[in-house]
């Protein structure tokens, strides 16, 4: 499994920055994680990465970032395993290796912008789940030819006749475990 990785700075009604991780599947565009938190750090990063991992159920074979000393030895468990991780990073912009993560960004950003910001860290951080869960389950992708990223990642689901409302309660059932 190849994973993309990025964060992104977003500003809160509470006048503090915040920064947006996530972690997307490279195939399947599946988004595995997406943390919020007020510092950019080792910890941070090895936050959103082991919540990518819970998810995926594997430790990744490719990470690939935009170059934040952060994520050095973020993604794997201890020193044998992230010896085994092939780390690519530079700048996005550079190397282009990142862009779909940095449009997810830009995606996540126009809503934010619509909203003129998130009012609380726990309330983002809600929303930011419920957007995903639209993302990966909901959204058909142009580039995955009309599936969403569950679909082409054969994620099993039993969506019933509701496709936007049965995802959520799903999301709802698994974020209260």
């Amino acid at each position: 499994m190849k994973v993309k990785v990025s964060h992104t700075p977003l500003v809160t009604g509470e006048e503090k920055w915040h920064w947006l991780w996530n972690v997307m599947d490279n195939q399947t565009r599946f988004l595995l994680a997406n943390n919020l938190s007020t510092g950019r750090g080792f910890l941070d990063a090895q936050t959103t990465f082991r919540q990518a991992r819970a998810v995926a159920k594997q430790a990744p074979s490719v990470v690939i970032t935009d170059g934040l000393a952060s994520y050095l030895g973020a993604y794997g468990e201890d020193l044998s395993e992230i010896r085994k991780i092939a780390h690519l990073s530079g700048s996005s912009l550079k190397s282009g290796r990142n862009c779909r993560i940095e449009r997810f960004h830009g995606s996540v950003r126009e809503r934010e912008k619509v909203m003129r910001s998130l009012k609380h860290q726990e309330s983002a951080q809600d929303l930011l789940r419920a957007y995903s869960v639209w993302y990966n389950y909901v959204r058909p992708h142009t580039a995955l030819g009309g599936l969403t990223p569950a679909q082409a990642a054969e994620v099993p689901l039993e969506l019933g006749a509701n496709r936007t409302l049965s995802p959520i309660r799903k999301a709802t059932e698994n974020h209260q475990e």
